[in-house]
């Protein structure tokens, strides 16, 4: 018993389909053979078959956000600091990331040599 196919036709963003098509043949199949796995999939799992999802960004992202925007519509100036500044800012930040790693290691380095290993 031979299956019936037929056709179905599709809108998608031109340079989407591209990419679409340049990956599926990496992976060794066309257009129509990926369409059939993702609709066997989906049927075979009686639901999409992954997970689909909103990324809805956190307070402090929504923040920056509406920041940015005033900035770009000249609500609000824009925030500038001269770059020694800058610099004095990620020097500090940077010391206490690492001097506690520092530290830990300087101290395991004494400790090693009073005990005459090294």
């Amino acid at each position: 018993m031979s299956r019936q196919t037929t056709n179905i036709s599709i809108r998608m963003d031109k340079e989407l389909k591209e990419e679409a098509e340049d990956l599926f043949a990496s992976l060794g199949m066309n257009m129509t053979t990926a369409m059939n796995v993702f609709v066997r999939q989906s049927v075979r799992q009686g639901r999409i078959p992954f997970e689909i999802t909103r990324s809805i960004p956190n307070a402090e992202t929504l923040v920056t956000i509406h920041e940015v925007e005033e900035m770009i519509s000249g609500k609000i100036p824009k925030k500038t600091i001269p770059v020694a500044d800058f610099a004095k800012n990620v020097e500090s930040d940077l010391k206490k990331i690492f001097e506690p790693i520092i530290d830990t290691e300087r101290c395991r380095f004494i400790r090693e040599e009073n005990s005459g290993r090294y």
